[in-house]
């Protein structure tokens, strides 16, 4: 098994927006997705808004992640990662994929000095199981909001 992880090229955005898809999918979301690959293209590579991660096993595209930087200016001005979506195909969990990709964003998070990476995860999500292993989670002292300008 040679797992590789790189950065975003403009050709991986098909297999972004299936993977894509295919979350949306697994977390019970699917009819919500309505996000093209041309939307993918203009975040990533015209407005520079969003970043992404591809992750290859044997040369086979196998997961993404995607992210974005925003700052914390209470915190000294330091950037925060929010890791919006990570994704690796059934077939290839629990082969250290998803440890990889983890490790290529916070690689990213460095590089950028960031303070700290956040995210979210579903509750009936399996893959929180991979998230508790990794880190602890803060729902003891943080409550999350949101606020839809678009009804779905």
């Amino acid at each position: 098994m040679s797992i590789n992880v790189r950065e975003i090229k403009e050709s991986d955005l098909d297999v972004l927006a299936d993977f894509m898809r295919q979350l949306n999918e697994y977390e019970g979301l699917g009819d919500k997705c309505i996000i093209s690959k041309d939307v993918y293209r203009e975040m990533i590579f015209g407005e520079k808004c969003l970043f992404g991660l591809i992750a290859e096993n044997n040369g086979k595209t196998v997961g993404a992640a995607l992210y974005y930087f925003y700052r914390i200016s209470s915190l000294g001005g330091k950037k925060v990662l929010y890791l919006e979506e990570l994704y690796v195909l059934p077939s290839e969990r629990k082969k250290g994929i998803g440890t990889a990709i983890m490790e290529a964003v916070k690689k990213a998070a460095k590089t950028e000095n960031a303070l700290r990476i956040e995210w979210k995860c579903l509750k009936n999500n399996p893959s929180a199981a991979f998230y508790d292993r990794i880190c602890k989670k803060n729902e003891d002292i943080w409550y999350n909001y949101e606020i839809y300008f678009k009804n779905f």
